[in-house]
């Protein structure tokens, strides 16, 4: 009953749904990388090792002004500001309305698995995709700030570290378990497997293409 609503979308327009999400987060991560890699701090060190050598995921996940500092205040400050701008609006504009997009297309071509189970944790999944998108544009609002604190007054405020790793863990967490869900409508839910061939053919680009290393 409850896959009924779900599954009556028009299976055409959930793919031309998809492709064209999936375009804008290819054209997305393509554009943002150059910005993203912040390539005027000149391979200064960063803050947590641990996270390897992605800048903006470094400030995403900052646990204190002084990670924000050694991310953005090594070499050329100015650029660094430049390119983050650059980067977060691209991120907001491209990047996250196309892979939001993609989840829920993705959600709705799954949503003929043939358990009850399935069908309510994609019902959950759908409805908390958007929180995933708001929760992305909210650490962005973070980074703006900063970007501009850091412009004006030399240095981030306190409390901006939070202001980004806040949401940021948030969605982080969320996006964790809708990809679990689908990935688990995808390998059992034996009626949605249209939606799995999709979500497998993208699910693997997700990180390398945001947070490029090289």
């Amino acid at each position: 009953m409850l896959g009924q609503p779900l599954a009556s979308v028009s299976r055409t327009a959930l793919w031309i749904c998809a492709t064209v999400s999936i375009a804008l987060v290819v054209i997305g991560a393509i554009l943002i990388r150059p910005h993203n890699r912040l390539a005027f701090r000149r391979d200064a060190p960063l803050p947590v090792s641990v996270l390897g050598d992605a800048p903006i995921l470094q400030v995403e996940l900052a646990r204190n002004e002084d990670d924000l500092r050694a991310v953005f205040m090594a070499g050329d400050i100015a650029q660094n500001l430049r390119d983050a701008r650059s980067g977060n609006l691209l991120d907001s504009f491209l990047f996250i309305p196309g892979y939001a997009g993609f989840l829920l297309a993705a959600g709705l071509l799954l949503a003929g698995a043939d358990s009850q189970r399935f069908r309510v944790a994609l019902l959950a999944a759908l409805f908390v995709i958007p929180v995933i998108a708001i929760c992305d544009w909210v650490e962005n609002l973070g980074i703006a700030n900063t970007l501009d604190h850091i412009e004006r007054d030399h240095m981030p405020h306190a409390g901006d570290a939070l202001r980004i790793s806040g949401p940021s863990m948030i969605k982080w967490a969320l996006l964790a378990a809708v990809l679990i869900i689908y990935g688990l409508t995808s390998r059992w839910g034996k009626n949605g497997m249209a939606g799995g061939e999709l979500w497998h053919s993208a699910a693997d680009c997700w990180c390398s293409d945001h947070y490029p290393v090289d």
